[in-house]
């Protein structure tokens, strides 16, 4: 929840929040080592809108772990828990 509720514009968020990460095969990335969902992409370009930036990419690779548990935030990051409950 710390994460999604602060900008990582000034902050390490992976050191700050203590998150293991591991390397991606066939890749230079690292991904927090609890991710049942992740890709791999390759900018293609950026375009400013407005006062924001549109990165353009493409998908080079799907990775996925249906053993991890995929957490979502609720509530504008007051509540992180699976997207079905019960």
């Amino acid at each position: 929840m710390a994460c999604g509720a602060s900008t990582g514009a000034e902050t390490d968020k992976v050191a700050a929040n203590n998150i293991e990460m591991m390397a991606v095969e066939g890749s230079d990335i690292q991904i927090p080592a609890d991710t049942r969902l992740a890709m791999v992409a390759t900018l293609q370009q950026s375009v400013e809108v407005g006062d924001h930036i549109l990165h353009i990419c493409q998908v080079d690779k799907f990775l996925g772990d249906e053993d991890k548990k995929g957490l979502y935030a609720w509530n504008g990051f007051g509540k992180v828990a699976p997207a079905a409950e019960g």
